[in-house]
């Protein structure tokens, strides 16, 4: 089944009003896991119920080109100037937030096609139904061609 339309979070909004649990998570098809932690961190985190998303930052695997590291990079910045804690931005590439709290706040803004694309889904969680937390074991590496 495909998204109706494009844009990154028209896809998210489909398949995220298709999730059956109480967690959804979004991670786009170009990253993968980095840590063995990474479930055993999650299960931590969210086991705070103020806790409204999780997520952590893009790697880059050995071999990527320097269009992709720099892109990798500047995300990465970009989500570490935010800081930690509650005042956490998370990359829309791979994270996990509460369905109770993604419904709430509307789910991704589907006027925003490319870029930047999750922040709005996270400044309005954060601000009105809790934390967006940070974790160095929720990283992904994010392919950025092949």
């Amino acid at each position: 089944m495909s998204a109706p339309g494009p844009g990154v979070n028209r896809a998210r909004n489909f398949g995220g009003g298709m999730a059956c649990g109480e967690l959804i998570a979004f991670f786009d098809d170009d990253v993968e896991l980095v840590s063995s932690l990474f479930f055993h961190e999650l299960g931590k985190v969210l086991a705070r119920p103020t806790v409204a998303a999780a997520g952590g930052d893009y790697g880059t695997v050995n071999g990527t080109d320097l269009w992709g590291r720099g892109y990798n990079a500047l995300c990465s910045v970009w989500r570490a100037s935010a800081g930690h804690g509650i005042a956490a931005m998370l990359l829309g590439g791979g994270m996990v937030v509460r369905r109770e709290v993604w419904t709430a706040v509307g789910g991704f803004d589907e006027k925003i096609i490319y870029g930047g694309s999750e922040v709005s889904l996270i400044c309005s969680m954060r601000s009105i139904h809790g934390e967006v937390v940070y974790s160095p074991h929720l990283r992904v590496n994010h392919r950025t061609s092949g």
